[in-house]
């Protein structure tokens, strides 16, 4: 049996304990990490011309509460299909589904004005998961249209053009256009606009789309300026035509024909002479666009040459 000393001495211990318990509580309160929220942020459209310079998919991405380390997962809410039975997912499309930020890897969207929801879904160190999502789409310009505007005129002759209901990508309506270059456009600044260039010239449009996106109008509008010495041809359309890479016209009489080969803005890139009735200039750029331009004493005619 304890006696009366030994149990005033146990109280009074116990209170010393409970004192200084008392004491840490006050000091050293609970830890509370809150609830683990996950916060990516708006709706976004990205341009497709910067898909090289890497985009971020989650730049403003916030994470707080829980308990860290995180780790991350993105997903998306339907595969992309591409193509016909032909789907794609995040891991197609990020270069790092378990990166807090990850990049693009390419421009996936053909069509500038559908949406693809990507899913975050974050784990903190105790297992508590948190999700949010974030609809985006890439504002795409098509590189070209399939048949380039090309004026043959003489100097001093003007012509009208109005691009404004054309439509080449980007996320409509359309803001801004500018024409480049501007020498010789009455009204660079507008998708109604007359020419009248002093010399051969290529002539292209830039536009802003409503998400702040540029883009060009295919490829373009090419003046070709005819010469004192040129005037139409005389050789008829069936007579004059490509077929793989040659190029077949009309020279019964063998004489010297002089052919000329100019880029879609207006730079020479290959002349020939042939004395036959076809020419193949020999280019390995397959699906490049020319303009070939054939000279036979004195007559002149031009033909779109597309590398087969």
């Amino acid at each position: 049996m304890f006696s009366n000393l030994n149990l005033q001495q146990m109280e009074k211990r116990q209170q010393i304990i409970l004192f200084f318990c008392f004491i840490q509580l006050v000091i050293f309160p609970p830890v509370c990490q809150g609830q683990l929220q996950v916060k990516i942020g708006n709706d976004t459209t990205f341009c497709a011309c910067n898909i090289e310079q890497g985009v971020e998919l989650a730049s403003r991405l916030s994470v707080t509460g829980g308990t860290a380390p995180y780790q991350y997962c993105w997903s998306i809410s339907n595969p992309y299909e591409y193509l016909p039975e032909r789907f794609r997912y995040a891991s197609d499309m990020l270069n790092d589904t378990t990166s807090a930020n990850p990049i693009f890897l390419d421009q996936y969207i053909n069509d500038p004005q559908i949406w693809t929801k990507f899913i975050l879904t974050v784990e903190d160190d105790l297992g508590n998961k948190a999700t949010d999502s974030i609809n985006v789409r890439f504002s795409e310009y098509y590189a070209s249209i399939p048949e380039p505007a090309i004026y043959q005129i003489n100097k001093g002759d003007s012509v009208f053009l109005d691009v404004s209901d054309s439509y080449y990508g980007g996320i409509l309506p359309y803001t801004s256009y500018s024409w480049i270059p501007r020498e010789g456009v009455n009204n660079p600044d507008s998708p109604k606009v007359w020419f009248k260039p002093e010399e051969t010239i290529h002539y292209n449009c830039m536009v802003t789309d409503s998400s702040g996106c540029t883009g060009y109008l295919g490829t373009g509008v090419f003046f070709i300026i005819n010469t004192e010495t040129s005037i139409h041809s005389n050789i008829k359309n069936n007579t004059l035509y490509q077929s793989n890479g040659n190029i077949f016209f009309a020279n019964p009489e063998n004489k010297n024909v002089k052919i000329s080969f100019y880029d879609l803005s207006g730079k020479l890139i290959r002349k020939g002479i042939t004395t036959s009735n076809y020419y193949n200039p020999g280019f390995t750029e397959t699906g490049a666009v020319f303009l070939c331009i054939i000279n036979i004493n004195n007559k002149q005619e031009t033909i779109k040459y597309i590398v087969p």
